[in-house]
């Protein structure tokens, strides 16, 4: 939803754009749609919990896992990994481990392909695919989620997700660490601006696995908790 706003100035009139946040429903619970042209993707949770959400994308990085796993242990955190369906093939015991500790799996596409690109029938196999790949591996249905390859999503792949009975996700903060800047970077990316309802979004790097402590310290001394993407956007 978007409100244009005319200001008075001598001689001309300026017009603002002013993004609403539009909120929405989520089986009982609630979440917030962000954006000028609303596609109805996820990009923020429920305000009025003293949370937020990490969100680990995976489709390389393997490596960092189990030390990252660690590391949500010692700290009692769980967050949501979403699962590139060829690399959960590529990882199935790895991807089990993931899910044995605790934490949310989700799709984050069959492939890692832009959505938008993709025609009908290329779109439903990603989706699709996608979700059938983690099931097989783990033995449980994967939480009704799809995080879309690079956040590429209009409303043609929000309603091709809905019709699997999934919401689109997107983040409200990227620490934009497959980049792989230091570890304070990504540190700061996540914490400083963090809000409640807030989805974190990160990856499996080495400077990420060096700041995932601190970030979970930051978050905590802001009075906010680490928690799921479902979790978060609970009532």
């Amino acid at each position: 939803m978007t409100y244009l706003i005319l200001i008075r100035r001598p001689f001309r009139f300026v017009i603002v754009t002013v993004l609403a946040v539009v909120a929405l429903g989520l089986g009982g619970g609630r979440y917030l749609a962000v954006g000028s042209q609303d596609t109805g993707a996820i990009r923020h949770g429920n305000p009025n919990r003293p949370e937020v959400a990490l969100m680990v994308n995976v489709d390389w990085g393997e490596e960092y896992l189990p030390a990252m796993l660690d590391v949500f242990d010692s700290k009692n955190v769980k967050a949501t990994f979403f699962i590139v369906g060829r690399w959960a093939r590529k990882n199935p015991d790895l991807l089990r481990q993931i899910a044995a500790r605790g934490h949310e799996i989700a799709s984050h596409g069959d492939q890692h392909k832009l959505a938008t690109k993709l025609s009908d029938a290329e779109l439903e196999q990603l989706i699709s695919d996608g979700v059938s790949t983690l099931k097989d591996i783990t033995g449980n249905q994967p939480a009704p989620l799809f995080a879309p390859p690079s956040g590429d999503a209009d409303r043609r792949v929000v309603e091709a997700a809905s019709k699997h009975g999934l919401k689109t996700i997107l983040w409200t903060l990227d620490t934009v660490d497959w980049k792989k800047p230091s570890s304070a970077v990504i540190v700061r990316r996540a914490v400083e601006r963090a809000s409640a309802g807030a989805l974190i979004l990160m990856h499996p790097t080495k400077p990420t696995l060096d700041a995932l402590p601190e970030i979970i310290d930051g978050l905590r001394r802001k009075s906010l908790e680490p928690v799921t993407v479902s979790q978060v956007m609970q009532p």
